[in-house]
């Protein structure tokens, strides 16, 4: 669990530094492990992952610029923030309903 934690905060930390290109693996991963079927845990932390750090970096740069005037802050932050959070829940909701699964060997 803690390596999908990993990668999909290393995902969102690409996409934010490289820009939309990344998305293509991020993509891949996740269609990976969905292809998996024993793998909806790790999907549903990989979501968490991109969706916290997603969350916690446009959130700090929007913390940053609110009392720096020379800093220039799009009027779609709120946005962008919104789009992490629904990725994070959308990883939440994956997970709990993995554990609530009845499990088959």
């Amino acid at each position: 669990m803690l390596a999908g934690l990993v990668v999909g905060g290393f995902l969102a930390l690409a996409y934010l530094l490289a820009g939309p290109l990344t998305l293509i693996v991020g993509l891949a991963v996740w269609g990976w492990l969905l292809a998996r079927r024993r793998s909806v845990p790790a999907l549903a932390t990989t979501l968490v992952g991109f969706g916290g750090v997603w969350v916690a970096l446009i959130g700090e740069i929007t913390w940053a610029c609110t009392n720096d005037p020379t800093c220039v802050v799009p009027a779609f932050t709120m946005v962008w923030i919104g789009i992490g959070a629904g990725v994070l829940a959308v990883g939440m909701l994956i997970g709990f309903a993995a554990r609530l699964r009845p499990r088959t060997v």
